[in-house]
Parts: structure tokens; sequence; C-alpha cells
């Protein structure tokens, strides 16, 4: 068997049914552990609170506290197949190509996700919250949910558009760094990733660090642009661009090491 270099949808159709028939007992076990894991948090939060009302706001903060944990934890442990020799060799030589797996991962691991979870949460708060209600019909959850993008330099109404690709850039960044991690590192990829993005976080702050308080560049005020950057839109802009060439770089690591290990 050979891998295929072309794509294929009908492929990529068949790649994702054997992988819901092939794991569809473990993913029932996770939907489940997550499900449960979410009742009892919501439960003991109450019972510590002596089932005083809640705001719904709180419960939101732990949605998007355990929406990020989970993204890292699932986009970082993507390809589970390359971890063993047996496994890789017979996952690499799938008769697919090498977009069509990364595809079906991507899939997997970030769109079931994205639609998945905030599904489950909600669902599993409604159910709960309906229970407590029915044991002690005093209990209530106040006030509603507020969620907006946090404001920049958008005074100008063109800039508006340029911030919201800017936010969704640097979210998405939270999905393809683990995700790329998976596929560079063979052995506790999730594990290897965080280190590597440790020290990478460190050195930029050492470097920053180093310029602006030992070299004193704090001290100087430049009356001109630094390249082509001028103003606070400009930098928007720039770091815009900058955002979105990095995922687009990651992905594509991820696709040349996958097809690196199929050679």
């Amino acid at each position: 068997m050979t891998t295929n270099n072309t794509f294929s949808f009908q492929r990529l159709t068949l790649l994702l049914k054997q992988n819901f028939f092939h794991h569809y007992k473990l993913f029932g076990i996770y939907i489940a552990a997550f499900a449960g894991g979410v009742f009892i948090l919501h439960l003991l939060i109450q019972m510590a609170e002596e089932f005083r009302d809640q705001p719904i706001g709180k419960f939101f903060e732990i949605f998007v506290g355990l929406f990020i944990a989970v993204s890292v934890l699932a986009t970082g442990t993507a390809f589970p197949n390359l971890r063993t020799k047996e496994k890789a060799l017979a996952y690499l030589l799938l008769p697919a190509s090498t977009l069509e797996k990364l595809i079906v991962e991507w899939i997997v691991r970030v769109l079931f996700l994205i639609i998945l979870v905030p599904i489950l949460y909600w669902a599993v708060y409604g159910i709960e919250n309906f229970m407590i209600s029915a044991i002690n019909p005093d209990y209530h959850v106040t006030g509603d949910i507020r969620y907006e993008i946090p404001n920049g330099p958008s005074h100008e109404e063109g800039m508006r558009g340029w911030w919201y690709t800017f936010s969704i850039s640097l979210t998405s960044t939270m999905f393809i760094l683990p995700f790329t991690g998976s596929t560079v590192f063979v052995k506790n990829p999730l594990i290897k990733t965080l280190f590597a993005l440790a020290i990478f976080v460190v050195f930029h702050v050492f470097l920053a660090y180093f310029f602006i308080e030992i070299l004193n560049f704090k001290d100087l005020s430049p009356n001109k642009k630094i390249l082509f950057i001028s103003t606070a839109e400009s930098a928007l802009i720039t770091a815009t661009f900058a955002s979105v060439i990095f995922n687009v770089g990651l992905l594509t690591a991820s696709f040349f090491k996958l097809k690196e290990r199929e050679v």
C-alpha cells in the first residue's frame, strides 16, 4: 500500500467514517466524562455557596476556562496513531493523502470540539440547574451573559474589521499551536509543546526587558515611524498580518511534518 498525493472528497468522507467507527466508544467515554465533570463541578460550587442565587456570568467564566483547557488538551494530543511504531506504520500507509489525514484530524479535534463542548456544557448546566431548582425552589440564576471582544485601537470605523480579524486569528492560535506540536513531537507532544512555548515566551520577555530596562530604550522617543509602523492603526494591521501568517505557517509545518513521516 502506498499513500495518495491527490485530494478526494470521497476518500475524505470514508476516512471520517472509519475514524468514527474505530473510536465511537472512546468518544462516548470522553463525552460522558466531560458532562459528568461539569455536573459535579457546578454542584460543588453551588454547595460551597450554600445554594444561594448565582450570577450566570460565573458559569460563563467557568465555561471559557474549561473550553480553553479542553481545546489545548484535545489538539495537543492529536494524531494518537503516531505515538507507537506499529500504529504509526498502519496509519501512514492508509491509502489517503496527507491533506486528507490532516483535515480529518482537524475536523475531529477542532471542529467537533467547537460545536460539541458549548452544547454539552450548557445542556448540563440547564439540567443541573433544573434539578437544583426542583429541590430548592428559592434558588435562581441571576444576570445575563455579556461578552464583547476587548476594545482595541478602533476609534476609526475602518479599523474595527482589522481588530476582529486579529482577535479571531489570535484565538485560532490556541488550537493551531498544540495541533502542530502533536505532529512535531512523537512522545508527550502536549508537554513538549507547552515547554517549548514557555521557553519562547520567557526568552522574548527577557529580550524586551533587556532592551527597555537595561539599555534604557524606554527613554528614547522616536519622532518618526519604526520600519513601517507609525501609529496604533498601522501596528494593529502589522500584528494582524503577522498573526495570520504565523498560523498559516504552523498549519503548513504540520502538513509537511506529517508528509515527512510518510517518506
